[in-house]
């Protein structure tokens, strides 16, 4: 039985090129088809432009000419996991990636009349529903307000559903505990871009940590995760 090659019905010329240099003038809907070494590349002509890229070989990869980023809703991988869901997330599915800085912001009761800062950084990588954040607060005035003490620039927000699910690490300095108490932990308020920070010890609970235990000098370092 003979096989039939089908023509291909293109709005516009098919652009091929020897060697991966192909036509410098692709229009609207054209497609490069390249062969060799050079990588193919993808050079938009419209606002709203889309391309599908593949190599063979690992001498050069795809390349998009064209600005920004390339983005999927989904990639999925049919191989590398089994099919099925857990807590609603597609096994074989990559999840978002995300990673960046933050700014943290001390608040009591809501202000931040007054403070000052020698250090305010923060970074996060957010995989999936998973946040993970670290920061860094060293102070030169606490200021004047009352209140419980809340730090807000959380990348995300947290999930209402899982703001007590969470898993942290807290160092300071130039903080006065109650006594009997010995550490300090933060916890993610649900849908809100901030955390409240306790004190805690093993034998007795949590409670909010107030503008009173600060000192002008007092510092915070923090790392730890939370679901968004």
């Amino acid at each position: 039985m003979a096989v039939k090659n089908n023509a291909i019905n293109a709005p516009k010329p098919f652009a091929v090129g020897i060697g991966g240099t192909g036509d410098a003038t692709l229009t609207d809907r054209s497609v490069l088809i390249g062969r060799g070494t050079s990588p193919v590349e993808f050079a938009a002509t419209q606002a709203n432009s889309n391309a599908v890229l593949m190599s063979q070989g690992a001498a050069v990869n795809p390349a998009f000419t064209t600005t920004g980023d390339a983005q999927f809703n989904t990639i999925k991988l049919t191989a590398a996991l089994p099919a099925g869901t857990v807590g609603g997330v597609v096994q074989n599915q990559l999840p978002l990636y995300s990673y960046g800085t933050w700014v943290p912001i001390l608040k009591f009761g809501g202000s931040v009349t007054g403070i000052t800062y020698a250090s305010q950084q923060a970074t996060y990588m957010a995989i999936g529903n998973l946040c993970f954040i670290s920061l860094n607060i060293i102070l030169t005035n606490k200021g004047a307000e009352v209140g419980n003490a809340e730090i807000y620039g959380l990348p995300f927000k947290a999930n209402a559903s899982y703001a007590g699910q969470f898993a942290q690490y807290v160092v300071f300095n130039n903080l006065t505990l109650t006594a009997t108490y010995t550490s300090v932990y933060w916890q993610p308020s649900g849908a809100n871009y901030y955390m409240t920070l306790a004190e805690c010890s093993p034998t007795v609970g949590g409670i909010f940590i107030t503008n009173t235990y600060f000192a002008n000098t007092s510092s915070i370092a923090a790392v730890g995760c939370y679901l968004i």
